[in-house]
């Protein structure tokens, strides 16, 4: 970077670069907040899978994004490549795209305001469903 910019150009590629990984970091965080695996008995925890990341369903920012929002089904099927990740309806769904949210990060007030109620549904709907699993099994 010296060679090219000179001390300009150091500057210019750290604030890029530290604008990235602070992007980076936005996304992992908006994909998984608030999901959890459970820690098995041998002190491992249970595979990933479409349940751990959250899912976005609008249009246009998934193809600005080129599909980042489709990430349980990343999640699913790690492959897969990322043009033709489709939407996962079991997965946790966010209330707006990742643009919305990314903005909303710098904002800790109203961040809790728009996820929580999502994740508290989210939750109850997995609590209510794991007991009907272990109900049907013991019976």
């Amino acid at each position: 970077c010296f060679a090219l910019g000179g001390a300009r150009g150091v500057f210019v590629f750290l604030v890029q670069a530290l604008i990235a990984v602070v992007v980076l970091e936005k996304a992992n965080y908006i994909e998984h907040y608030g999901l959890t695996r459970a820690k098995l008995s041998n002190g491992s925890y249970a595979a990933v899978d479409a349940s751990h990341s959250w899912d976005a369903p609008q249009f246009a920012s998934n193809y600005l994004l080129f599909k980042l929002q489709r990430h349980a089904d990343h999640h699913l099927h790690a492959i897969k490549p990322y043009q033709c990740l489709n939407a996962t309806v079991t997965a946790p769904q966010l209330p707006t795209g990742y643009p919305a949210l990314a903005f909303l990060l710098m904002f800790p007030f109203f961040w809790r305001l728009a996820i929580h109620p999502r994740l508290d549904e989210y939750q109850a709907r997995c609590t209510t469903t794991a007991s009907t699993k272990r109900a049907s099994t013991t019976t």
